[in-house]
């Protein structure tokens, strides 16, 4: 696994041949704007062991966090100890990861492209150049059952896409709005995308809690966000636990001590085999990715996912949420809170 995972992160294939658009996270200022990674390489900062926690990057530091994440998933110091070749329950976690990956992702582009997307829970494909007026209208419909006749009219205008991802519900709860809003730029009238991607394979790359903080709370009180980092960055800078403990003691009030909310991070390298393209609808030119009659190429993507967990009413062990994706390939930088 190991000399697999140097081989995609050090391989330097350029597979994006056509026009090439390197994959960015800024604005729509590009017509052919689609935030899409479409690489057999790892982020940089994979072979670095940077998990992005802003915690101490040594073999001693992720065991550690490692172990205190297992916990608040209620798995056994047995179970999470790496003792030999078994690690069930990163397999386990790595598989939903990946199914879960390939449900937000086909509601995604459903709700984007308006247009049929195909998953036989092997592979996901769509074309957006082929049309379909009922998918199209049921996405619309979905984005405005929670909005009056008037207040609907006003935001669509001629354009569909100009109702907020965000409104549909159930792809907030698998995607973080700060991910959908990326994709609130993508003009569809400008460009046909076709994409299909078979996962082929999984595994859990980082696993992590934050104690105190959760992005609803951040959200809720926007001056701490980054709380936790500055205490980490402070211990850094001066070695003195003194300081250390006053930081926490400060955020934990904070939050309010009658919080026991943490939060879980984990990122899945996810393995699939995948066409990638994108069209300018004007002149039907392949402006990124592969030209059709291509076979699908190996490539490798990053999901990062955060759960929250709390106390249980009865003491015994941690109530865990529901996981949802807050980045992809780094689209966001992690899209940190803490």
């Amino acid at each position: 696994m190991a000399a697999r995972l140097s081989h995609l992160l050090h391989k330097t294939r350029n597979i994006t041949r056509v026009h090439p658009r390197s994959f960015t996270s800024s604005t729509n200022s590009s017509d052919y704007y689609f935030p899409w990674r479409h690489s057999p390489n790892l982020p940089l900062r994979i072979a670095e062991k940077d998990d992005l926690s802003g915690m101490p990057n040594n073999f001693r530091a992720r065991f550690v966090r490692r172990m205190i994440a297992g916990r608040e998933l209620n798995l056994s110091l047995w179970d999470v100890l790496p003792l030999g070749f078994e690690r069930g329950w990163e397999e386990e976690l790595a598989g939903n990861f990946a199914t879960a990956y390939g449900m937000a992702l086909c509601e995604l582009l459903k709700s984007v492209f308006g247009v049929p997307v195909n998953n036989d829970y092997v592979t996901i494909s769509m074309d957006s150049s082929i049309k379909d007026l009922d998918v199209e209208q049921e996405t619309n419909q979905m984005a405005a059952t929670t909005k009056t006749d008037s207040t609907y009219q006003s935001e669509v205008g001629d354009n569909p896409m100009n109702v907020p991802l965000i409104d549909n519900e159930y792809l907030n709860s698998m995607l973080d709005k700060n991910l959908l809003a990326r994709y609130q730029l993508v003009d569809r009238e400008s460009i046909h995308v076709k994409l299909s991607i078979k996962p082929i394979s999984a595994m859990v790359q980082h696993i992590f809690a934050i104690p105190l903080l959760t992005r609803e709370i951040v959200e809720q009180k926007p001056h701490l966000k980054g709380g936790y980092l500055r205490i980490e960055k402070e211990f850094e800078d001066t070695k003195s636990y003194d300081k250390v403990r006053e930081m926490t003691l400060a955020l934990a009030d904070e939050v309010g001590r009658d919080s026991f909310k943490r939060t879980v991070v984990a990122e899945a390298v996810i393995h699939c085999l995948e066409f990638f393209q994108v069209k300018d609808v004007a002149t039907g030119e392949v402006v990124r990715g592969m030209i059709d009659g291509e076979e699908a190429e190996e490539v490798v993507h990053l999901v990062r996912f955060e759960v929250v967990t709390d106390k249980r009413d009865d003491g015994k062990g941690r109530e865990v949420g529901n996981w949802k994706i807050i980045d992809w390939d780094d689209l966001l930088d992690g899209n940190r809170f803490h």
